[in-house]
This record gives structure tokens, sequence and C-alpha cells, in this order.
């Protein structure tokens, strides 16, 4: 004979107590700590604008060169950001395709400079709140 709790093929069981669920907090977007960009972003960001420092030296000479890999690594870091944002950060469409964007404009300019410090400074919050064990 089954067990009552015991599931059987096709049926949905419910505990029968659910006090276990009282220690859990609803997580909702509002309640978010985090920072404007999940952490993952910020460091595809920079790991993209390091990656493409040799091309865009090599494309230097020819402005078209340059334009094309500065173009090349926008389109795959606003789309990388916008799937983190998306699928793991859980933002709103709107809001993960607006930091996808953004972040994507960040990386696409020449050189490693600009997406390096944009991008740290979104990370130093969350490496600061691993390291110090303050916030959530």
């Amino acid at each position: 004979m089954l067990d009552k709790r015991q599931p059987i093929r096709g049926e949905i069981v419910q505990p029968e107590d659910d006090d276990y669920l009282d220690e859990y907090e609803e997580y909702t977007l509002e309640d978010r700590s985090s920072g404007p960009i999940h952490p993952l972003s910020a460091m595809v960001t920079i790991a993209l604008d390091f990656f493409w420092t040799i091309p865009d030296l090599v494309a230097t000479p020819t402005v078209v060169g340059l334009l094309g890999t500065a173009f090349a690594i926008f389109l795959i870091n606003a789309f990388a950001v916008f799937l983190i944002q998306y699928f793991v950060e859980r933002d709103y469409l709107s809001s993960a395709l607006a930091k996808g964007f953004a972040m994507g404009i960040v990386a696409g300019v020449p050189y490693p400079l600009t997406g390096t410090i944009v991008g740290g400074a979104f990370l130093l919050p969350h490496v600061k709140r691993q390291l110090l064990g303050s916030g959530k």
C-alpha cells in the first residue's frame, strides 16, 4: 500500500503542513540590494573588454576596422548582458534590454579602459559585500 504523501504518477501532492515555509522570506524585485547590474554582467563586460584589446590594436590603423571591432563587441556584450540580466537577475524585459544596450556601449568604446572602469565600478560593491560579509 502506498503512503499518502508519496506522489502517484501525474498527481500533485501538497505537503500536509507548510510551517517550514514561514522561515523563508518572499523574494521580490524591489527587495534586491545587489545593485543595478548583476556581478556576472560586470565580469563579462570586463572580460570582453580585455579579450578585444588585440583586435582593437590591430584595427587601429584602419578607422573602418576599429569601428567594426567596436560594433562587434557592442553586439556581443549587449546580448550577453541582456541574457544575464533577464534570465539570471530576472529583470523586466525593458530593463534588461536597456542595461544590455548601455553596457554594450560601454564595452564598445575602443581600447579596454571604459569597460574596465565601469564594469569594475559595478563589481566593486559585490566584492566588498562578499569579502566583508556586510549586507545579505
